[in-house]
This record gives structure tokens, sequence and C-alpha cells, in this order.
């Protein structure tokens, strides 16, 4: 027996590495591959070997002993072309990516080199939120407004909702740049200019910021929810921007998402039409509601937070910073307006419960709100 014979032996004999099937439909951006059915699961990654080389794709649907896998390429596909089964799909996360901005697989969409950790994580969906809370600590946004009528505290859930157009780069950019969080880590399901992404966002704010974007916006949600948790494991104080691309959300369909952790923040971020009072049954779903109006940006408030908590712990104090604010813009700038409630190093003039009293008696028939002037007192951080 010659050594090619040999050969031929040995390799018909293995077992190949990873399975493989057969291309047996093909159309547009999708195929149906025989042989994979059994050991496929929705999500996972799949490559397709064509004539023009690899094209990587993904298991979309388990259909009897088949797999339908949906790709992005554009390489022609033939009826018999392998499709090679490589499982569910792993990252590496390390203190490298930070001010990096990387695919759904961890790899750099910069240009520049990444160097993968040592750690694998295999992404996933969501777990559900627990029933016992875990041990929660203050976390300074340092935005004045959010820490005023918003405050956030470490393992909480957050629904941010944004007029649709007003865009969430600002806010999130002076979270990154002034809050207490050691990372932000922020999904991006629609691709966009690396270059717009990180000039919008801002040197600083990059420096503690992993972006991780992707056309499949669930893989970019289960990505960078895999690199927060990752990093809250290590002790870091994370908070986790992702989207729901849904619509309105609801109760049923987020309330039991939740990303975990004693020192994660996860803030999901929803579009809406008009502002309006988020629906009670929904915001039952999430421990904080923040608004972003487009009134508010309109009256010159970057970024433009609604001053009246979508739900309202105390409607006194809701109504009176929203007068003291609407009419208090109308006459200056929002720095003046923001400068009435924080000292020059960004600490608070006076504690919440200062500033309720301070504007009950402002909004007395005693005293008119726009003569009404902040006193000099108090220093310290707002009471909880």
């Amino acid at each position: 027996m010659s050594f090619l014979d040999r050969l031929s032996a040995t390799l018909a004999a293995s077992a190949p590495t990873r399975p493989v099937g057969r291309v047996i439909e093909a159309e547009a951006h999708r195929v149906k591959a025989s042989g994979l059915g059994r050991i496929a699961a929705t999500g996972d990654v799949a490559t397709i070997l064509t004539e023009r080389g690899a094209m990587p794709g993904r298991v979309d649907a388990v259909d009897g002993g088949g797999v339908v896998v949906r790709f992005d390429g554009t390489s022609p596909v033939r009826i018999g072309d392998v499709v090679r089964l490589d499982g569910p799909e792993r990252i590496f996360p390390s203190p490298a990516m930070i001010g990096r901005i990387v695919d759904a697989r961890g790899h750099s969409l910069d240009g520049r080199p990444l160097l993968p950790g040592d750690t694998e994580i295999v992404p996933s969906a969501l777990p559900q939120r627990p029933v016992t809370p875990p041990i929660q600590s203050d976390v300074q946004t340092g935005i004045p407004l959010v820490d005023l009528l918003h405050p956030i505290r470490t393992g909480l859930r957050v629904l941010l909702r944004a007029e649709r157009g007003l865009g969430l780069l600002p806010f999130i950019s002076k979270v990154a740049d002034r809050s207490d969080f050691d990372l932000v880590v922020w999904a991006v399901g629609d691709p966009q200019s690396t270059e717009r992404i990180r000039r919008r966002l801002g040197a600083d704010a990059m420096k503690k910021a992993i972006v991780v974007m992707d056309q499949d916006g669930a893989r970019a949600d289960a990505t960078a929810a895999a690199i927060a948790r990752y990093f809250a494991s290590q002790g870091d104080r994370v908070v986790l921007f992702t989207q729901d691309r849904s619509g309105e959300p609801s109760g049923a369909t987020l309330g039991d998402k939740w990303l975990g952790g004693s020192t994660v923040v996860h803030v999901v971020c929803v579009d809406v039409e008009r502002f309006e009072p988020c629906d009670p049954e929904d915001a039952a779903a999430f421990d904080q509601v923040i608004g972003l109006s487009r009134a508010a940006a309109d009256a010159g408030l970057m970024p433009p937070i609604h001053p009246v908590p979508a739900e309202a712990t105390d409607a006194t104090l809701s109504q009176a910073v929203a007068r003291h604010l609407h009419e208090a813009i109308a006459q200056g700038t929002p720095s003046d307006v923001l400068d009435q409630f924080t000292r020059a190093d960004g600490a608070w003039k006076m504690s919440r419960t200062e500033l309720h009293e301070w504007l009950g008696a402002m909004l007395s028939d005693d005293v008119r709100t726009s003569d009404a002037a902040a006193p000099e007192a108090a220093t310290g951080q707002p009471n909880p």
C-alpha cells in the first residue's frame, strides 16, 4: 500500500474535529443543511465552505434532521457545499477591551489588534430576576437630575424611555465620563461608523467604555451582558446599556430578564413615539424609570431628562421640581438651573429632604416660584 493509500485510509477512518453537513436548499442569506439537526442548537455558530472561501453564519432554526443557517456574506452558495458546525459562540473578555469597539464575537472593529483574555465565556440569554434582590449600594451618575430624581443603586434594573430621535449617545457619554461606575458596556444593534461612536461618546468617556456592535441586536446584547458579567465578577461596578427593539416593553416580556450581580446596573433603552407617563404594569417590571423627552431637549437640558419621574413616589416633590425647572430654564441657561442644586465641585448644596422643604415653601401661596432662590446652605450628597 502506497503512502497516499495509507493516508487516505487514515483520513477516512478519522472522525472530523467538528461536525459537518451539506447544503440541500439555498436562497439569499439563508441555507438549509442536512445532518446537523440532532446536535445543533439555535444560536450556534456555523461556517459555510464555498468555493470562494469560508463564510460565517448562525443557526437560525433546527428543522427535523437539518438546520437553517443565516449568513450576511455574498459568496455564492451551491447545493452540496459543506456546512461546518462550530458550536456555541465563545468570547474571551480581557481588560484590553476597555476603550474599544468590538463585534458580537469579541473581535476588534477598529482595525487594531485585540489580545484575547484567558477566560472563555459563552454568551447566553439573561437569567430570570431573583426573588431576593442583591445587596445594593448607591452610585452617583454625575448627572444631577438623575441623582436627584432617579437615584441609581447597583443591582437595579432601569428602564430608560426616550422619545424617538433624541439619541442615547449624549446620555451614555455623560454616565461614562462623570459617574462612579468603573465600566460602561453598551450594546449597539444598528452598525455605524466606529469613528462616529468614538467622536460622539468623547475620548474621556471611551476610556472606560466597551461598545459591542453587531447587525444582530440580540447577539450584541448577549455578548455585552457576558462582558459585563465578567468584569463584575472581577469586582468592577458596571452599567450595561441594552435596547429593546420591539417598541414598548411590557412587564410580561421584559420583567423577568435580569443581568444579575450586586455590582451591576442594567439599563434597558426603549424608543417611544411620544413621551408620556409609563404604564404602571410596565413600570412595575423595573426598579427605576427614567424619561428623556423632546420638551426637555427643547428647553435646553442635555441630556434631555424629563424632570418628572415616570413612576413618582413623591408627587409633591416631582411637581415642585418640574415647575421650578421649567420656569427657571425659561429665564436662564440650563447650567444656571443646575447650579442652584449643586456646588462647583459637583456635590449637592442640600439634601433631598432640605430640597423638598425648600420647594414646598417656594410653591406655597406666600412665595412666588419665579422669585425664589436656592439657599446657600448645606453641603453633602442627597439622602437616599
